[in-house]
């Protein structure tokens, strides 16, 4: 096992966590240049929704149901805006894994390797949706007809089912994500390799995934607490939080990657 032996699972999974945030926080303010391009266009497509589509910044089920959005909403804006929100997002994490994996010589940046990326996000998300389906529906289910007290008798069930589900769900995206920092760098990693590479780190990788889990959950909560329905309360309360949620995850995925391919040590 590449840089783990000897070392707890348990402290190694605490490794990979603090080595992500070291990275990121270390120099904060380096971190904000190299994503710079990143945020720009985030800011831009967060301002320009904000004065066309403030509906796409609401909570609730109106934010992902178009037939919940206004009469006049402009449905062509709306894709518009969302597809650029995840080329942001997207071009966030490229420009992090290029510039925290630097030293391996990444190939030009170009549209073809932004569509590159995007593909792979893409069909990682179609993997872990039908993954989810598969585990959630029993789950749900048992959930369901657990006996319990109370006025909603299996919501405590059903929390508990659904945070142990989400620990499967990043514990599978880590095991298959090398294929993202990879696809950064234009040096395509097939998914059965990004398996076989993170197979050493099988374990301590579900308690990454538990204190993710943890960290998604809290995120969530300040979310909640600090969601009004108003388009400005999340453009400037709700979107900084994401931002922050999406960093970390793009640094222990880039974390991996330097361990796993470029032997770098997690101390």
């Amino acid at each position: 096992m590449k840089g783990t032996k000897g070392i707890p699972q348990v402290n190694t999974a605490a490794a990979i966590i603090r080595h992500a945030l070291r990275m990121l926080f270390k120099n904060p303010v380096k971190t904000l240049r190299v994503i710079a391009p990143a945020l720009l266009l985030l800011i831009c497509v967060g301002l320009v929704t904000y004065f066309k589509a403030p509906y796409l910044l609401t909570t609730g089920a109106a934010r992902n149901d178009p037939t919940l959005w206004p009469a006049d909403a402009n449905v062509i804006l709306s894709v518009s805006l969302t597809f650029f929100f995840v080329v942001g997002y997207a071009l966030m994490a490229i420009l992090w894994h290029r510039y925290a994996l630097a030293e391996t010589e990444p190939r030009p940046l170009s549209f073809g390797l932004l569509l590159g990326y995007l593909w792979r996000v893409v069909l990682l998300g179609i993997i872990q949706l039908a993954f989810s389906v598969a585990i959630m529906i029993p789950l749900l289910i048992s959930a369901a007809f657990t006996p319990s007290q109370g006025i909603e008798p299996n919501t405590i069930a059903i929390l508990v089912t659904t945070f142990l589900a989400q620990i499967v769900m990043i514990w599978l995206s880590l095991r298959l994500s090398l294929v993202l920092p990879a696809a950064a760098l234009g040096r395509p990693l097939p998914i059965v390799d990004s398996w076989r590479e993170t197979g050493p780190l099988m374990r301590p990788l579900w308690g990454v995934a538990g204190l993710l889990a943890a960290f998604n959950t809290l995120i969530a909560k300040a979310v909640e607490l600090t969601s009004t329905g108003n388009a400005l309360a999340a453009l400037t309360m709700e979107m900084p939080i994401y931002l922050i949620q999406g960093l970390l995850i793009f640094g222990v995925l880039t974390t991996l990657y330097a361990h796993l391919q470029q032997d770098r040590p997690l101390a």
